[in-house]
């Protein structure tokens, strides 16, 4: 596998790219499950950023963050992430 892209749609600028799965895993705690489904439904990740094997030409590549920045930007995401559907109300 190549490189895995990552946009972020509020700067539509590419922020970041790792050069393995394996390494979001162990550095930003995403779920296998999640990221493929990201990749391939192309749906957003967190509600902002678009995960891809491929560079998008209209986003701008002025933006890159280092890894360091890239992990405290995600968590900081995922403190303020809300789903977009709500979870089932229990009875």
């Amino acid at each position: 596998m190549g490189p895995l892209y990552i946009y972020d749609t509020l700067t539509t600028s590419l922020i970041f790219i790792s050069e393995s799965k394996q390494w979001l895993y162990d550095s930003i705690g995403i779920h296998h499950l999640t990221l493929n489904k990201s990749i391939l439904n192309r749906s957003f990740y967190l509600n902002r950023f678009i995960l891809s094997l491929n560079a998008i030409d209209e986003y701008s590549e002025d933006n890159n963050l280092a890894s360091k920045e890239f992990i405290d930007l995600i968590q900081l995401m995922k403190f303020e992430y809300v789903p977009l559907q709500p979870t089932s109300k229990k009875y």
